[in-house]
């Protein structure tokens, strides 16, 4: 198939996405991601896992990180850490967290807040404080709660 058609397959998933008009988009979203477009597989496993519909989700988001999606990559981690595979989370996050890419900070915060949710408050400081230095809010506002309430939990341990 060429690249044109595939983009406008896309396209027109996005405009039907944006009308309402779901099982249409789904359509010609899988039509471009069958064909190898990372946007389209995006977008497919995004709309796919709104609908709870994580197995398919999954595939979807697999393929696009795969091909590299920062996105992707964080979104299948979300989706892997649901399911209790905190683990292979961890290991897609860290694969952005430790790039240069944009969101870098945001992969930052998901290993943070992994980590603070089963009780490794050093593994989380380290992560969100490395997120808070590559710019996100989010992981700068989990690192002040975090040092807060270590700072109330050792005062306690001394009084």
């Amino acid at each position: 198939m060429r690249q044109a058609k595939i983009e406008a397959f896309y396209e027109q998933a996005e405009q039907l996405e944006e009308d309402g008009q779901l099982a249409e988009a789904e359509k010609y979203y899988r039509k471009a991601a069958e064909a190898g477009y990372t946007p389209a597989a995006l977008s497919l496993a995004d709309m796919l896992d709104d609908q709870d519909r994580q197995d398919e989700a999954e595939h979807w988001y697999t393929m696009a990180a795969r091909a590299g999606d920062p996105v992707a990559i964080i979104n299948l981690g979300g989706l892997l850490s649901a399911r209790g595979q905190e683990d292979d989370a961890r290991k897609l996050w860290e694969v952005v967290a430790n790039s240069t890419d944009l969101l870098a900070g945001t992969a930052c915060y998901c290993l943070g807040r992994s980590y603070k949710e089963h009780g490794h408050l050093g593994d989380a400081q380290h992560w969100l404080a490395k997120g808070a230095a590559a710019g996100s809010e989010e992981a700068r506002v989990e690192l002040d709660a975090l040092t807060a309430a270590d700072m109330q939990r050792l005062f306690r341990r001394d009084t």
